[in-house]
Formats: C-alpha cells, structure tokens, sequence
C-alpha cells in the first residue's frame, strides 16, 4: 500500500462520516479493507498516532461527536498536508 493509497481510503472513509445520516456499517467495512491492507502488505510512512487511532475509533466516533471532530481534524490536517 503506497501512502496515496492509503490517503485515498481515508478521504473515503472520512467522505462515509460526512453524510448527514452515517452508516456505520459502511464506515466498519471501509476501515477494516484499510486495516488489512496495512497489516498485509508493505506500510508506508505515514503518522501512526494520527491514522491508527482513527482506524480504530470508530465506535467511539458514533458515541462521542467531540472526539470525532478532533480525529477528522487531526486526519484532514494531515491528507492536506504537502511534501
């Protein structure tokens, strides 16, 4: 997986929670397609404390609209980042 990859599956993801009614069945399916990319094949550079949380958060994100902001603000500062 290629860190544009990887940039791609989160902006879907991130595109899933965006919608006024989430399907959080949808947004499960989209992070673990990602998690296993990561975990099978080569991982590219990319801000572990910023992506894995967000990867793994996801119920907390359905109950606590706070700390979902904070996670979709932390990921869009760095998908906006350029090298």
């Amino acid at each position: 997986m290629t860190v544009e990859e990887l940039k791609t599956n989160l902006r879907e993801i991130l595109t899933a929670e965006d919608r006024p009614v989430v399907d959080w069945r949808t947004v499960d399916c989209l992070i673990d397609k990602t998690l296993q990319r990561l975990t099978s094949e080569a991982q590219p550079n990319y801000p572990y404390n910023t992506v894995f949380p967000f990867l793994d958060d996801s119920k907390i994100r359905q109950k606590e609209l706070e700390y979902a902001q904070v996670q979709r603000e932390r990921l869009r500062a760095w998908l906006n980042e350029t090298n």
